[in-house]
């Protein structure tokens, strides 16, 4: 008699027990932020625009201090306001697509800004506008390429507005240029 109760008290301590235990269905589900993928081609142009835009900003920076030419500090100026913008806007982007951006400029692009660093006066001008209309034009290409290629909507968007931009500027560009030869 004695063995029979010490089994029911077991077996009523092992029903307590699982009843207590959540089962798979009954516990509640740890919900993970679902990881944003996005295709090679639109990742790499992010990175691609994060150099070109870090560039414009320190070429700007550079035509700011060193420009001879009124027009010159004042693209300058402008290439630096707008590309700061377009870094914020880009770096939103960027994280919500969570694609990792480098925190310095690509060696070519780096070398680029030297040589401008490395000149002076009038030399830097004609340099430095000769500069940005080739990267200005090789931005536009990248971000048609960009906008033909790439499979996410908001990257897509970034071409389209980018090419606006970059066409602009590419216009104040012709102006300065025509008004310094």
């Amino acid at each position: 008699m004695r063995r029979i109760k010490c089994v029911l008290a077991l077996i009523g301590i092992c029903i307590l027990i699982s009843c207590n235990q959540d089962t798979p269905e009954e516990s509640t589900p740890v919900v993970k932020k679902p990881l944003m993928v996005v295709e090679k081609v639109d990742a790499d142009f992010i990175v691609t625009v994060n150099d070109i835009v870090n560039a414009e900003i320190a070429a700007g920076k550079l035509a700011m201090a060193k420009g001879t030419d009124k027009r010159i500090k004042n693209f300058g100026r402008i290439m630096v306001k707008d590309y700061t913008k377009g870094l914020a806007k880009l770096d939103k982007l960027s994280k919500t697509k969570r694609i990792p951006l480098p925190d310095s400029l690509s060696n070519e692009a780096k070398q680029k800004i030297d040589g401008l660093n490395n000149m002076n006066g009038k030399d830097f001008d004609r340099a430095y506008i000769e500069y940005i209309e080739l990267d200005h034009k090789r931005a536009i290409t990248i971000f048609e390429q960009a906008q033909k290629n790439c499979f996410d909507k908001e990257i897509k968007a970034t071409a389209r507005k980018g090419i606006l931009v970059f066409k602009r500027h590419l216009e104040a560009i012709f102006s300065i240029q025509d008004s310094m030869h």
